[in-house]
């Protein structure tokens, strides 16, 4: 199956994606992990059991395949069950629909500014975002303040 914008396009998701890079990066991941391609692990995606994550999950399946030849197993759930494990941290990749509440990039952005958010359920961080986000949060001008 190929991943469309729309059924009447013939549009990929990432049409402008640079495999190359793409390629080169991944390969510098796996050699700072220190693991090759051939055992890279089987990656399970869960995702919500309803909805259009399936279609997500499959395209997402299938570019993971085609520019890696990474496999990856799909695994729908309850939505509960999901968000236990996201925020348990048992998971790989997830699919977990998520909108904000303010109408504010900056805003959403300082969801995710440190690890210990609870709504940062990647954990991730890291300090250049951080120093950008209070910069932006500084700027008294709209415009300046987004440009951040």
């Amino acid at each position: 199956m190929r991943c469309h914008w729309h059924r009447s396009f013939t549009h990929t998701f990432f049409p402008n994606y640079n495999k190359k890079k793409a390629l080169q990066l991944f390969s510098q991941a796996l050699k700072e992990l220190g693991i090759s391609r051939r055992n890279f692990p089987v990656i399970e995606l869960i995702f919500h059991e309803q909805g259009i994550r399936e279609y997500t999950a499959t395209c997402l399946q299938q570019q993971l395949q085609e520019c890696f030849g990474i496999t990856c197993s799909l695994k729908p759930i309850s939505f509960d069950y999901n968000f236990d494990k996201v925020t348990k941290g048992d998971f790989t990749i997830s699919l977990i629909h998520w909108y904000t509440w303010i109408d504010d990039p900056v805003y959403t952005l300082n969801a995710f500014k440190f690890p210990k958010e609870k709504i940062n359920l990647a954990k991730w961080g890291h300090r250049e975002f951080e120093r950008m986000l209070d910069c932006s949060d500084e700027a008294p001008n709209p415009f300046q303040r987004f440009s951040y």
